[in-house]
């Protein structure tokens, strides 16, 4: 294997495991190619829109425990996110609702969007452009998407759900059995807007369900519920086991019987005004499995990495793409940083 500094590099995925990988890369006096399929970063950190409002369809908060992820926002997103405020709990195996932990917890502001997007701003990204296939030729990646071919790079790091990635890389059977080994839950979520207020003495609430995994008001968050008559918008997310028993239900009739489950489950009178649903099909890595933080096939340059290695979540993708770098830096792949650097003006 050579050891020679990589001098150009390609990352597909621009989650936040994607964007961490580009953000250290340029640290490093590197200038990444980001290529994403949709037209804005994030990943299943991203908001939609309903009604005028913006609403946060995937993750609902994360927590920052690490401190190489808090220098990280410090530096990157300190004006993107706050702390979440609201009252939160969790429902034990007795059926009774108690305080989560206390740990703070983190939205971005004035949506969840504005963190990716705030990680986002240094970064050249070829954004609406999904990547088809890749390959390496005479050491150097190759990238196909339906705006033609793309590189020669030095090295490519694949940020996506494992099965996606699978599918990019066709020639390497080897990388697929190992990705193999790696599975993704998928995660019916419904926004629902209220005119009137539920009434009910929380903000955020953690089910043991078989239905409903999670509901939380998400015009209670900062920065949300500002617009007049924006009305009280609440988030629910079905169990990985229920949404994929109906992975193929129509949308409109997930919305209803998640929103039956949620009214029935608080005795919520107010009937929903407005709903939307969505299916995350690579939502949440499956309990149980290895969490080796990332993968590298190092003498081909290629490594992956996201949350689906690291134990799931937002911290757990920030994770995954630092170990990445990390290991490369050891490997004399990437050059360190220059101490206390910072491209990001």
């Amino acid at each position: 294997m050579t050891c020679s500094p990589i001098r150009s590099i390609a990352v597909i995925g621009s989650g936040i495991s994607g964007l961490t990988v580009c953000n250290l890369a340029r640290e490093a006096g590197l200038e990444p190619v980001l290529f994403e399929k949709a037209r804005g970063p994030g990943g299943r950190i991203s908001s939609k829109r309903l009604s005028g409002d913006a609403l946060d369809m995937g993750a609902q908060y994360f927590t920052v425990r690490n401190a190489d992820f808090r220098r990280f926002l410090k530096r990157y997103a300190q004006d993107a996110v706050a702390p979440w405020a609201g009252r939160l709990l969790h429902e034990n195996a007795h059926g009774e609702l108690e305080p989560f932990p206390g740990d703070t917890r983190w939205v971005g502001v004035p949506r969840m969007s504005a963190l990716p997007r705030a990680l986002a701003a240094p970064l050249a990204i070829e954004a609406a452009t999904p990547v088809r296939r890749a390959w390496q030729q005479d050491g150097q990646w190759f990238l196909a998407s339906e705006r033609g071919e793309h590189g020669p790079y030095d090295a490519l790091v694949v940020a996506i759900p494992p099965a996606q990635a699978e599918a990019l890389l066709p020639s390497m059977p080897e990388v697929a059995e190992r990705l193999r080994e790696f599975s993704m839950a998928p995660c019916w979520a419904v926004a629902a807007r209220f005119e009137s207020d539920p009434g009910l003495d929380f903000e955020g609430v953690s089910l043991k369900n078989p239905v409903l995994d999670w509901a939380g008001c998400n015009s209670s968050k900062p920065g949300r519920g500002d617009r007049p008559n924006s009305g009280n918008w609440w988030v629910l997310h079905a169990t990985p086991e229920w949404s994929v028993k109906n992975l193929d239900l129509a949308p409109d009739n997930v919305a209803r019987q998640l929103l039956e489950t949620f009214r029935d489950r608080f005795s919520i009178t107010p009937e929903p005004s407005d709903w939307l649903a969505h299916c995350w099909r690579y939502a949440r890595p499956d309990a149980g499995g290895e969490q080796p933080g990332s993968l590298s096939l190092d003498g081909q340059r290629l490594g992956f990495c996201g949350d689906w290695l690291a134990g799931g979540r937002v911290e757990g993708a920030f994770s995954s793409g630092h170990s990445l770098v990390r290991d490369w830096t050891d490997l004399g792949l990437i050059r360190a940083a220059a101490p206390g650097a910072d491209r990001n003006g």
